[in-house]
C-alpha cells in the first residue's frame, strides 16, 4: 500500500507515497489522519486500535464486543475485555476533537457509536490531472524497463 515516507525537517510534515493502484481507489480525496488526536489517546493500546478501526469506517455499524475482541487480537476473557473496551471508548470519545460523538453497548452486547466528521481534503482537479499524468508516465517507464531488463 505505502511505497515510501519522508519527513521534512523544516516543516515537520510527512510526505507519504502511496501505491498508484491504491491511489486510483481514492479518486480525488485524501483522508487527513489526525495524528494529534491519536497522540492524545496516550499509551492505551485498545484505544489506539479503536481509533484506527473506527477511523476506517464511514459509518460505524453495530459490532459485537466479542468480534471486536477477536479483531483487536486481545486474549482477555470477554468480561475483562468488555471492561477495557468501555474505558477505551471513553478515551476515544473525549478531548477537543473526539473521533466518537457518542457510544453504547446495547442489550445484544454490540458496540454502537456515532462518529464525528472525518477531515477530507479535496485535491484541485488540475493537481489531480497532473498526478494522473505522472502515474501514467511512471507506468510507461516501468513497462519499458521491464522489456529492456526482464526479471
Amino acid at each position: 500500500m505505502l511505497v515510501g515516507a519522508l519527513r521534512h525537517e523544516k516543516t515537520g510534515h510527512f510526505e507519504i507515497e502511496i501505491n498508484p493502484k491504491v491511489m486510483d481507489l481514492l479518486g480525488n480525496e485524501v483522508i487527513c489522519n489526525d495524528l494529534e488526536r491519536k497522540v492524545a489517546l496516550g499509551k492505551n493500546q485498545l484505544a489506539l486500535w479503536l481509533h484506527d478501526y473506527l477511523s476506517s469506517h464511514r459509518v460505524i455499524y453495530p459490532v459485537s464486543v466479542d468480534e471486536l475482541r477477536v479483531l483487536s487480537g486481545s486474549e482477555k476473557e470477554l468480561k475483562k475485555f468488555r471492561y477495557e473496551l468501555k474505558k477505551s471508548m471513553a478515551i476515544v470519545s473525549t478531548g477537543n476533537d473526539p473521533l466518537v460523538k457518542s457510544w453504547a453497548i446495547n442489550g445484544d452486547d454490540k458496540l454502537t457509536a456515532e462518529k464525528g466528521a472525518t477531515k477530507v481534503v479535496l485535491i484541485p482537479k488540475s493537481t489531480e490531472l497532473k498526478l494522473a499524468h505522472a502515474r501514467k508516465r511512471n507506468m510507461i517507464d516501468q513497462a519499458r524497463n521491464q522489456r529492456v531488463n526482464p526479471l
